[in-house]
């Protein structure tokens, strides 16, 4: 063989041993992307079930709030009936009263000389 030859020889090797070392790096980094893959997969599942841990708790604060303004209501609507029923009682009162002074007036006698004072 020729120096041409040799040269040539050991250049191509050397290419060779330089091609291998790539080859080996893209395995290992095509052995590292599938695993990071699986990974990728596993962290997508949890992700998926953390977001739907959230929706459902923003679904019972939506809940939480509808609960929330239903008891405003119902305390606005206590609060108004309280107040009719405060009327009611007053207007009870009234009437007793009312009753009464008519008793009172029925039970009272008019004298026409004005000095016995009997009422």
């Amino acid at each position: 063989m020729g120096l041409k030859n040799k040269l040539y020889l050991k250049n191509r090797n050397s290419q060779n041993l330089q091609f291998l070392g790539s080859a080996e790096k893209l395995n290992s980094i095509s052995i590292r992307t599938e695993s990071s893959k699986g990974d990728l997969n596993t962290q997508s599942d949890d992700i998926k079930g953390l977001l739907k841990q959230i929706n459902d708790k923003l679904s019972n604060l939506e809940k939480l709030d509808n609960l929330e303004e239903l008891v405003k209501k119902l305390e606005e609507q206590k609060g108004v009936l309280n107040k009719e029923n405060n009327i009611n009682k007053e207007a009870e009162t009234t009437q007793t009263q009312r009753n009464l002074v008519n008793e009172r007036l029925n039970q009272t006698q008019i004298c026409c000389c004005n000095s016995c004072n009997i009422f």
